[in-house]
């Protein structure tokens, strides 16, 4: 009974970006084929913090994942639309909704149970 999926990641944590294809994305495709999924970059705004970045570097062996990367995942997972988004400067929170939105609507629709009570779950 699910509408849309969004998977997020944290441009700081490449192990939340290496997660969405080695594990959400095929669990998704396993129990929900059909359903369209949405990509979501959070944290845009440590991008243009050189001291995070440095930390990031020596933690991880690599910077910040990149825009382009973030495009290729959402081209190999196949979703609906890539958003990157910054809650602490609110930038593509607004657009965040509507894509969510749009990708909801856009899903096949499954017949109303009469039975079963439902509700709208956020993890």
């Amino acid at each position: 009974d699910t509408n849309v999926f969004v998977l997020c990641y944290a441009t700081t944590y490449p192990r939340s970006f290496e997660q969405i294809g080695s594990k959400w994305f095929p669990e998704v495709l396993k129990f929900n084929p059909n359903t369209p999924i949405v990509l979501a970059c959070l944290k845009t705004d440590t991008r243009q913090d050189e001291q995070m970045n440095a930390n990031l570097e020596k933690r991880d062996g690599r910077r910040f994942i990149t825009t382009e990367e973030g495009k290729e995942m959402a081209s190999y997972i196949g979703a609906s639309c890539y958003i990157e988004l910054s809650a602490l400067d609110g930038v593509g929170l607004t657009d965040f909704t509507e894509e969510v939105t749009k990708a909801a609507l856009s899903a096949p629709q499954q017949p109303v149970s009469t039975t079963k009570r439902g509700g709208c779950a956020i993890m």
